[in-house]
């Protein structure tokens, strides 16, 4: 996958573990491509309405970064 890939299947709320398997990823090399993903996700989610989706997703990304213990910011 590409980030535009990637981006999308977390927008429909797709768990980033199954992303990750789906993208062949063996290793965490597959998350320098989200190491941006606060800053790219507003870019796509602006117009969104669906606020409890957008929450959703945010708790998705903050369970998946506290599993691999990464540190996430929020902005």
């Amino acid at each position: 996958f590409h980030i535009g890939g990637t981006t999308e299947l977390l927008l429909q709320g797709i768990s980033p573990d199954i992303i990750a398997t789906q993208g062949r990823w063996t290793s965490r090399a597959f998350l320098q491509y989200w190491r941006r993903i606060e800053t790219i996700l507003p870019l796509f989610i602006s117009s969104s309405s669906d606020v409890a989706h957008l929450h959703s997703i945010d708790s998705i990304m903050d369970n998946f970064s506290h599993k691999n213990n990464l540190s996430r910011t929020h902005t």
